[in-house]
């Protein structure tokens, strides 16, 4: 790979809560952020999140080429709002996985659905209300 050779990539952010209202405001921003780093956002995918808590947002961008670290960082930057997980993937490439570091995205073959008493919580269905009035909700649990 040449020096100055450019790639697209993918970074794979996860965010707990991300009303619809802020979307807009939210890329903006992220492409504020990777421009000043020298990168292009080409395309941003937002999807609920398959624990139907959050959603998942895969921001391409094109620059020069990224190492797993560099990525782990610039997914911390640009929002992976679980600092925990990001942590987590900065250890796994400091210890040489490579390539399946990031396990955010793996498939999930079950989804455990909310208990019974979380379902029946009042705070809860008053924030679920609320946001299905405004229009803020990703998706409505059934």
């Amino acid at each position: 790979m040449k020096k100055d050779e450019k790639v697209e990539d993918v970074l794979l952010i996860d965010i707990d809560w991300l009303p619809k209202s802020y979307v807009d405001f939210y890329i903006k921003t992220r492409k504020m952020l990777l421009e000043a780093l020298g990168y292009e956002l080409r395309d941003v995918i937002i999807k609920p999140s398959s624990s139907r808590r959050g959603v998942h947002v895969w921001l391409h961008i094109y620059g020069k080429p990224l190492t797993d670290q560099e990525k782990v960082k610039f997914q911390y930057l640009v929002g992976n709002d679980c600092h925990i997980r990001s942590m987590i993937n900065h250890r796994r490439v400091w210890r040489g996985i490579r390539g399946f570091w990031n396990k955010l995205f793996e498939i999930k073959y079950a989804v455990k659905p909310r208990p019974k008493r979380c379902q029946r919580c009042k705070i809860i269905q008053v924030l679920e209300e609320l946001a299905d009035k405004d229009g803020e909700y990703w998706f409505k649990e059934e």
